[in-house]
Protein backbone atom coordinates (compact mmCIF):
# COMPACT_ATOMS: atom_id res chain seq x y z
CA UNK A 1 0.00 0.00 0.00
CA UNK A 2 1.56 3.28 -1.05
CA UNK A 3 1.51 6.46 0.98
CA UNK A 4 -0.73 9.17 -0.47
CA UNK A 5 1.09 12.17 -1.90
CA UNK A 6 1.40 15.06 0.55
CA UNK A 7 -0.03 18.44 -0.31
CA UNK A 8 2.47 21.26 -0.86
CA UNK A 9 1.38 22.76 2.46
CA UNK A 10 2.00 19.45 4.27
CA UNK A 11 5.41 19.14 2.61
CA UNK A 12 6.38 22.66 3.67
CA UNK A 13 5.24 22.01 7.25
CA UNK A 14 7.23 18.78 7.47
CA UNK A 15 10.33 20.43 5.96
CA UNK A 16 10.03 23.24 8.52
CA UNK A 17 10.04 20.59 11.24
CA UNK A 18 13.25 19.06 9.85
CA UNK A 19 14.85 22.48 9.48
CA UNK A 20 14.20 23.42 13.10
CA UNK A 21 15.78 20.33 14.66
CA UNK A 22 19.35 19.19 15.30
CA UNK A 23 20.16 16.72 12.57
CA UNK A 24 23.41 15.29 13.94
CA UNK A 25 23.02 14.69 17.69
CA UNK A 26 25.74 13.03 19.75
CA UNK A 27 23.72 9.83 20.16
CA UNK A 28 23.60 9.34 16.39
CA UNK A 29 27.38 9.61 16.15
CA UNK A 30 27.71 7.05 18.94
CA UNK A 31 25.27 4.71 17.17
CA UNK A 32 27.40 4.98 14.04
CA UNK A 33 30.50 4.30 16.15
CA UNK A 34 32.08 7.50 14.84
CA UNK A 35 33.85 10.31 16.68
CA UNK A 36 31.66 13.35 17.12
CA UNK A 37 33.02 16.30 15.14
CA UNK A 38 33.52 19.65 16.81
CA UNK A 39 30.59 22.04 17.10
CA UNK A 40 31.71 24.17 14.14
CA UNK A 41 31.74 21.16 11.84
CA UNK A 42 28.36 19.95 13.07
CA UNK A 43 26.92 23.41 12.43
CA UNK A 44 28.36 23.29 8.91
CA UNK A 45 26.70 19.90 8.40
CA UNK A 46 23.38 21.22 9.75
CA UNK A 47 23.66 24.17 7.40
CA UNK A 48 24.26 21.85 4.43
CA UNK A 49 21.00 20.03 5.19
CA UNK A 50 19.16 23.32 5.83
CA UNK A 51 20.39 24.61 2.47
CA UNK A 52 18.97 21.45 0.88
CA UNK A 53 15.66 21.99 2.70
CA UNK A 54 15.59 25.60 1.48
CA UNK A 55 16.17 24.33 -2.07
CA UNK A 56 13.19 21.98 -1.75
CA UNK A 57 11.05 24.78 -0.28
CA UNK A 58 11.74 26.91 -3.35
CA UNK A 59 10.75 24.05 -5.66
CA UNK A 60 7.50 23.54 -3.77
CA UNK A 61 6.72 27.25 -3.77
CA UNK A 62 7.30 27.30 -7.55
CA UNK A 63 4.83 24.46 -7.96
CA UNK A 64 7.37 21.79 -8.90
CA UNK A 65 5.87 19.09 -6.70
CA UNK A 66 5.80 15.98 -8.86
CA UNK A 67 8.24 13.27 -7.75
CA UNK A 68 9.86 13.05 -11.19
CA UNK A 69 10.50 16.81 -11.19
CA UNK A 70 11.88 16.56 -7.66
CA UNK A 71 14.19 13.70 -8.65
CA UNK A 72 15.60 15.59 -11.61
CA UNK A 73 16.13 18.79 -9.61
CA UNK A 74 17.55 16.95 -6.59
CA UNK A 75 20.00 15.04 -8.78
CA UNK A 76 21.26 18.35 -10.18
CA UNK A 77 21.58 19.75 -6.66
CA UNK A 78 23.49 16.71 -5.43
CA UNK A 79 25.77 16.71 -8.47
CA UNK A 80 26.72 20.34 -7.78
CA UNK A 81 27.17 19.89 -4.00
CA UNK A 82 30.68 20.80 -2.81
CA UNK A 83 31.76 17.93 -0.54
CA UNK A 84 35.37 19.02 -0.03
CA UNK A 85 34.65 20.34 3.46
CA UNK A 86 33.53 16.99 4.85
CA UNK A 87 35.01 13.59 5.66
CA UNK A 88 33.57 10.51 3.97
CA UNK A 89 31.71 9.59 7.19
CA UNK A 90 30.26 13.10 7.41
CA UNK A 91 29.15 12.98 3.77
CA UNK A 92 27.46 9.63 4.35
CA UNK A 93 25.68 11.00 7.42
CA UNK A 94 24.53 14.14 5.58
CA UNK A 95 23.20 12.01 2.72
CA UNK A 96 21.32 9.76 5.17
CA UNK A 97 19.64 12.81 6.70
CA UNK A 98 18.89 14.26 3.28
CA UNK A 99 17.36 10.93 2.22
CA UNK A 100 14.91 11.26 5.11
CA UNK A 101 14.14 14.80 3.94
CA UNK A 102 13.63 13.57 0.36
CA UNK A 103 10.94 11.15 1.53
CA UNK A 104 8.91 14.20 2.61
CA UNK A 105 8.60 15.18 -1.05
CA UNK A 106 8.03 11.62 -2.27
CA UNK A 107 11.52 10.87 -3.56
CA UNK A 108 13.27 7.60 -2.79
CA UNK A 109 16.97 8.43 -2.63
CA UNK A 110 17.84 4.95 -3.92
CA UNK A 111 16.59 6.19 -7.31
CA UNK A 112 19.31 8.88 -7.38
CA UNK A 113 23.05 8.71 -8.04
CA UNK A 114 24.37 9.79 -4.65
Amino acid sequence: MSTPKRTPEAMLARLAFYRSHEKFPDADWINRELPTPDEAQRQKMNQAVNDFIDFLNVLIEQGDTEPEEFKENIQGYVDAWDVLHYSTDEIDFIIDVECAVMRVVGVDCSELAL
